[in-house]
């Protein structure tokens, strides 16, 4: 009876300890140059997020994550950084469900989530509007720091004559002819991308111009002014409704309501459930999340959906 006692006691702590610790305690995984630093500040976390920047040492951030018992990570947003981490998640067997990052390979690969639409799904909303556009000659500006996300835009080019440029800083653009583009399309983040629209405008005032879901920012719209009226951008619902920290905010919710045993168990729950977010139901499918991915422009200083016959 003792040793009945005793197993009882111990299988007791063992589920005490994982639903108040282990569960509770997962991976943050953020770049400083992304808004998800700001959600530690802003001091909304309910899990225990053990931190790591990116522009640490990965190699003893996922050790310490594993000795912790940690299997699931939230983050990071950049899909540069998302490769990064992918052999550690392989290694560790560990998952990651990200806000933002949309590469096919990383969503392919079986250790991300990402809450915004694979660029499968978004360079093909791309190509249905560069074509109502009748758009000829494309110039595509990729991101140098997020090569991982921006390289994948290079297959308009099998479509759509034109060319691309790494983007560092707005240098990088001094030896383009834009005259020779009619449409000029951005994978910058909103900073950088309201600089470029700024040079662009110096050279051309007509070429169009559509930026991405990495630009779709309060501060490209701030930084731009009326220099970036009638930018176009394509931009999956969700990043629409919601800022970086806010899509940090329900990865977190789907992990607090749902205390996941493995990462089996999440792989499985995700692909036969509808989550529910603040803005509905959505579903992942083999090629990422299900949502709506639309057009906007920029007008009187704000994006405003558009619609195209």
């Amino acid at each position: 009876m003792r040793k009945l006692f005793i197993v009882l006691f111990l299988m007791f702590l063992v589920v005490y300890t994982w639903f108040n610790y282990s569960s509770k305690t997962v991976g943050y995984v953020y770049n400083p140059i992304t808004h998800a630093d700001d959600y530690l500040s802003e001091k909304k976390a309910v899990l225990n997020l053990v931190t790591f920047n990116t522009l640490g040492n990965v190699d003893k951030a996922f050790q310490y994550f594993s000795r912790l018992g940690i299997k699931f990570v939230i983050g990071p947003s950049m899909s540069t950084d998302g490769m990064k981490i992918l052999p550690y998640l392989k290694k560790y067997k560990m998952l990651s469900i990200s806000p933002t990052i949309s590469s096919t390979k990383l969503l392919n690969s079986g250790y991300f989530y990402s809450l915004t639409p694979s660029n499968l799904q978004i360079i093909d909303v791309f190509k249905k509007y560069l074509k109502l556009f009748e758009a000829k000659r494309i110039l595509l500006v990729l991101d140098d720091n997020n090569r991982e996300y921006a390289d994948e835009f290079k297959s308009l080019l099998n479509v759509f004559e034109g060319n691309y440029v790494y983007y560092d800083d707005v240098s990088s653009l001094f030896s383009i002819e834009i005259s020779q583009f009619d449409t000029v399309i951005l994978t910058t983040i909103g900073t950088e991308s309201a600089k470029i629209v700024k040079y662009i405008r110096t050279k051309d005032d007509d070429v169009r111009i559509i930026v991405s879901e990495a630009a779709f920012t309060p501060e490209f719209l701030s930084l731009g002014g009326s220099v970036v009226a009638n930018t176009y951008a394509i931009v999956p619902s969700l990043s629409v409704r919601n800022t970086e920290t806010e899509l940090i905010e329900e990865c977190e919710r789907l992990l607090t309501d749902h205390r996941f045993l493995s990462i089996e168990q999440m792989k499985r729950f995700l692909s036969r459930s509808i989550i529910n977010t603040r803005e509905g139901y959505l579903y992942f499918t083999p090629d990422g999340i299900s949502q709506k991915i639309g057009l906007y422009k920029v007008i009187e200083g704000q994006f405003k959906e558009v619609f195209l016959e």
